[in-house]
């Protein structure tokens, strides 16, 4: 789909589907990023964890760590996004290709032990 197009999921927050020509890369995306880069980057197999805004600074500074310190890909890189997403029935979702965790509290491990058993199993198997 062209970048700024509309698009509509069955799902919200949204697991797979449609989405923009570009993944986004790995981090913190305080300010937002639109729902068509972060599915396709869980189709290249990424982590997206999506929080109801606001977070606090404490929680800001954790998310920071987590895309430098979490172990990474068989790439050989950190795949993960940490995303404001306000439109979901939890305060924390964890996803990847076809999954969604829902969070009631953030808990750095919960994230973690999601991240290693679904990273790098997105549609497509690339960096």
């Amino acid at each position: 789909m062209p970048v700024g197009s509309q698009i509509h999921y069955r799902a919200n927050p949204p697991s797979s589907g449609p989405h923009y020509p570009f993944p986004a890369p790995a981090g913190v995306y305080p300010n937002g990023l639109q729902t068509g880069f972060w599915v396709h980057s869980l189709e290249h197999g990424y982590i997206v964890l999506l929080y109801k805004p606001p977070a606090s600074p404490e929680h800001l500074a954790a998310f920071d760590r987590m895309v430098t310190d979490f172990p990474k890909s068989k790439f050989g890189n950190v795949k993960l996004l940490i995303v404001p997403y306000s439109d979901m029935s939890h305060p924390y979702a964890a996803m990847a290709w076809d999954w969604r965790l829902d969070m009631d509290e953030f808990k750095e491990g919960t994230v973690l032990q999601f991240y290693k058993q679904r990273v790098d199993h997105g549609r497509e198997d690339i960096p």
